[in-house]
């Protein structure tokens, strides 16, 4: 509290700084004209006082749609267009439908627990058959309600965390069983059902070096020499014209990926190619040229292929986008390439990601590993 006299016109006037809790700034209160310093602060102290009621008071009344909206507003100027329009809908879908728009202070820790339950048991339509949702897609649902919650307490827009115990579903191996993944057979039958070279290539390329969708939109020219690409950037689902490039999903995500000469030269092939259109250089797109490839291209090529493989009694898997880089990993992994590399080449954070996501298929490798020790000693 500051107090001064002002002494040309020979009163009191007091000065004081609050944090307004909805923008989490901080506000100058000044007010003039006071007789007496006592007068002036006693006018402050009930200032003060009045917007520390104000605030335990928006405490008693907020309501969770209004600290959801904060919570995203806050969210849009630091995500992804695509990832803030994400936690809209999921927010809307997860979150709102189970609580309803009621005041925070009625969310307590059981109720929490209640609405984990919820989500455990929580399913959709697929094909006409109800289905549940994986381990991972239920975990994104905990850190977005953590995400929220430790948003309005860190704010100070609520008293309490009601989702400071909330743990995560732990994986189980129903959630990697369910995983569609192409075996090296399978994906030979999926790119001979491509027909153009160039989205041969871009299979390819995906196969074999276990990126992610926004990375491999993301690759210029300039990212591949001497049979390394350099991952250091991604795109998001904008649409080709408005493409905005984005940092890698980790810090490890930010990586050189080792490729084999075969494919190293198939690329210098359809570098040749993209040589001989106008403007060509080395900011093109290796995939797209001056602008990235079609997100929805992707996935209709891929779809249509699979499904005249299927046509002629295949019976491959139908794949995620994301399920060539499972693939990458799964694969590498059989063959006993180091964990720490591949961990590395996929571009986790960190080896506990890898083993964490992809226990299953070295708990396999286990067993056989034990038999060498019996057969050792």
């Amino acid at each position: 509290m500051s107090v001064y006299k002002d002494e040309k016109l020979k009163t009191w006037f007091f000065v004081c700084r609050y944090k307004d809790t909805s923008t989490d700034k901080l506000i100058q209160k000044k007010k003039r004209g006071f007789t007496t310093k006592k007068e002036a602060k006693q006018v402050e102290l009930t200032f003060l006082q009045d917007i520390e009621d104000n605030n335990a008071s928006n405490h008693r009344t907020l309501k969770l749609s209004a600290l959801c909206t904060n919570f995203i507003n806050y969210k849009q100027i630091n995500v992804a267009k695509k990832t803030y329009q994400s936690f809209k809908y999921d927010i809307d879908r997860f979150i709102i439908t189970f609580f309803g728009d009621v005041p925070v202070k009625k969310i307590t820790p059981l109720k929490i627990n209640e609405w984990k339950l919820w989500i455990d048991n929580l399913t959709y339509n697929k094909n006409g058959e109800k289905q549940n949702y994986s381990t991972g897609y239920k975990n994104d649902a905990i850190i977005l309600i953590k995400s929220i919650f430790s948003f309005g307490y860190k704010h100070k827009l609520i008293n309490d965390d009601p989702t400071t115990m909330l743990q995560k579903f732990k994986k189980t191996f129903d959630d990697y069983d369910k995983n569609n993944i192409f075996s090296l057979k399978d994906f030979d039958i999926f790119i001979n059902e491509v027909d153009s070279f160039i989205w041969k290539l871009f299979y390819t390329t995906l196969f074999q070096t276990g990126m992610r969708k926004g990375e491999i939109r993301a690759i210029r020219w300039k990212d591949i020499k001497d049979k390394v690409i350099e991952v250091n950037k991604s795109l998001g689902q904008q649409s080709c014209v408005d493409f905005k490039f984005t940092l890698p999903k980790t810090k490890g995500s930010v990586r050189k990926i080792e490729i084999t000469g075969r494919l190293y030269d198939l690329l210098l092939q359809h570098k040749e190619t993209q040589r001989t259109y106008y403007g060509f250089n080395d900011e093109w797109f290796v995939f797209g040229g001056n602008r990235p490839i079609s997100t929805t291209q992707i996935d209709r090529v891929k779809n249509n292929a699979i499904k005249s493989a299927n046509a002629k009694g295949f019976n491959i898997p139908y794949v995620r986008i994301h399920d060539f880089r499972h693939s990458h990993a799964s694969i590498l992994i059989s063959e006993r390439v180091n964990i720490t590399y591949v961990s590395k080449r996929l571009g986790h954070s960190n080896i506990g990601m890898t083993l964490e996501v992809y226990t299953h298929l070295i708990n396999e490798l286990a067993e056989t590993e034990a038999q060498k020790i019996e057969d050792i000693f």
